[in-house]
């Protein structure tokens, strides 16, 4: 998201994305993880109008992270605990411990291959419908058309 910067007038009413990536791993140490939030948080304060910036930081293999024996999820509670400054996205493939979960909303998938490649179809289809009904729309709405999630509106 580009907020007031956005091409769609839909996203330009909310604010932009500044993320801050951290790739997570045996040899991640609590320090590293420190400065991503102190550097997310730093990407905020220079901001003259802070209403209009969101600070994200996307933490990758959480789940190489924990396992590392230097422990470097402990520091997470405390910077997410309190005043919440930035927003936090952590990917793992597998779940994590609980202590580490319970401040945050777990999105699951599913592990099992008919049930994997049943939604692979169902998603293929649904791009596929979403394509040609963008077709449909636009030849027949040339007068303002947007798409948000993939749904296409028109205004005219």
């Amino acid at each position: 998201m580009k907020g007031e910067y956005s091409k769609n007038n839909l996203f330009k009413r909310y604010p932009s994305l500044y993320v801050n990536s951290y790739q997570g791993s045996l040899t991640s140490s609590s320090s590293e993880i420190k400065k991503i939030f102190a550097h997310a948080k730093k990407v905020i304060e220079k901001q003259k109008d802070k209403n209009k910036n969101i600070s994200v930081i996307l933490f990758d293999e959480m789940g190489l992270a924990e396992i590392s024996p230097l422990n470097p999820l402990k520091v997470i509670h405390s910077e997410l605990d309190g005043k919440q400054e930035v927003a936090f996205v952590g990917i793992s493939n597998w779940i994590l411990d609980a202590s580490k979960m319970n401040r945050a909303i777990h999105l699951s998938g599913c592990q099992h291959l008919t049930t994997l490649v049943s939604y692979s179809f169902y998603l293929f289809f649904l791009i596929i419908i979403s394509h040609l009904a963008q077709l449909v729309v636009t030849s027949y709405c040339p007068f303002l058309f947007f798409k948000v999630s993939g749904i296409s509106f028109c205004l005219s």
